[in-house]
């Protein structure tokens, strides 16, 4: 590691020499090593650090798992400004990866393919708007080569992944509640107005639909509560009263 260092980005002290750069572990920062040093200290970096007699090179310092994480988070950070990808997205991603390396199931594998298939995943986890054809629209990988990563990190890692949007299990509540047509117009609406102001993403796909439900309940003074609606979605009441308290005074 860097002798008196921080990364500029999040003040970490966990930043690691490589050659030219330096590069933080906690958040990929990556920087040129050269214009945090003076003149006096850089030759002796480039070249390398003492070790038991000998001059090693910094990045021979690094156990695999660091070398693969950082590599990692590097490519993360560019599939991050070619999709536009929200923070909490990144942050699942790199958590997952994490998981994988913890197993020893990285091995073998394509890095760029198992970083994807891992954005993949994360992005339905929140409830952000990804699909396989992103990566192809922005050529970043194969999609094959993510489909089929995604489904092996699945199988080892047991994630399950909710296929159906919101749109789909509003649908089958409209049908299950028999909603009158003013309120499945109104909870659309609500859907598209969530989405603008950014209260979808982060959430997971139930308790949006079954905040959404409840709005239209009260609305319409339809006479579903809360323990109705949770008892459908199998959800927790606290998780359907916190987000309807939070949707509530992101409208106002």
């Amino acid at each position: 590691m860097g002798e008196n260092m921080e990364c500029n980005e999040c003040k970490s002290k966990n930043v690691r020499i490589n050659g030219y750069e330096s590069y933080c572990l906690d958040c990929g920062l990556v920087e040129d090593y050269f214009e945090q040093q003076s003149t006096a200290t850089q030759l002796s970096n480039a070249i390398g650090t003492h070790k038991a007699g000998r001059i090693v090179r910094a990045s021979s310092l690094l156990t695999w798992k660091e070398k693969n994480v950082a590599k990692a988070t590097w490519l993360l950070k560019l599939i991050e400004s070619k999709l536009m990808l929200p923070n909490i997205v990144v942050q699942d991603a790199l958590y997952i990866y994490r998981a994988l390396l913890e197993k020893n199931l990285i091995a073998g594998r394509s890095i760029e393919a198992l970083i994807c298939a891992c954005v993949y995943i994360a992005a339905k986890r929140n409830n952000h708007e990804l699909s396989f054809d992103d990566f192809k629209r922005y050529n970043v990988i194969k999609v094959d080569k993510v489909k089929k990563a995604q489904k092996f990190i699945s199988r080892n890692l047991g994630l399950r992944i909710e296929f159906k949007d919101i749109e789909g299990l509003l649908i089958d509540a409209f049908y299950k509640f028999d909603l009158p047509k003013r309120a499945k117009k109104f909870a659309t609406k609500l859907l598209l107005e969530l989405r603008k102001k950014n209260q979808v993403t982060g959430k997971t796909t139930k308790i949006i639909t079954a905040t959404i439900l409840y709005f239209t309940s009260k609305k319409f003074d339809l006479g579903l509560s809360q323990r109705l609606i949770c008892s459908y979605f199998l959800i927790r009441h606290r998780h359907l009263r916190k987000n309807y308290w939070l949707i509530n005074e992101a409208l106002k």
